[in-house]
């Protein structure tokens, strides 16, 4: 444990002002292209299953990111060798809560990957998997971009009265 007033001046000195960062990003990422995601992505320790999870996708059940987004991801890192879970043990947390808005167009996705898919967890050193997970990370997020406008929805809905 650290001491209150320590915790209170990192929370006045990083977190917030990371936050107020990420909000402004996102926001005029927004402005330019009518939607903005946010990818909050973690390590976890391996999980218990059979099979277990390799990866977590968390949006809060549906409240931080259109499904279709979620969907898409699961579905790319299935077809990448990835066995995938959805908000489970890992639902989001702050930063998805914070940040995640889809009906104003702003997407917030957490993504936690297990750590021995790219270290050593008793020396916490690289391995060969760290190459690997790379470049599968980077080609599904590198197919991703141009498939976001259509599934990020429509930001602006349509109003009806009876």
């Amino acid at each position: 444990r650290i001491p209150a007033r320590i915790a209170g001046d990192r929370i006045l000195a990083l977190h917030r002002p990371w936050h107020q960062a990420l909000a402004q990003g996102l926001e005029a990422a927004r402005e330019v292209h009518g939607h903005a995601l946010l990818l909050d992505i973690h390590s976890m320790p391996s999980l218990e299953g059979n099979p277990p999870a390799q990866l977590v996708l968390g949006d809060l059940h549906g409240r931080s990111a259109a499904p279709p987004i979620v969907d898409w991801l699961e579905a790319q890192f299935r077809a990448a060798g990835l066995k995938v879970a959805r908000n489970s043990p890992y639902a989001g947390g702050f930063t998805t809560e914070r940040h995640g808005r889809p009906a104003e167009g702003l997407h917030a996705v957490q993504i936690e990957f297990d750590r021995a898919l790219y270290m050593d967890v008793s020396t916490l050193k690289p391995h060969r998997g760290f190459m690997a997970l790379s470049a599968m990370i980077a080609d599904v997020l590198g197919s991703l971009r141009p498939a976001l406008a259509r599934l990020a929805g429509p930001t602006h809905f349509p109003l009806a009265a009876e």
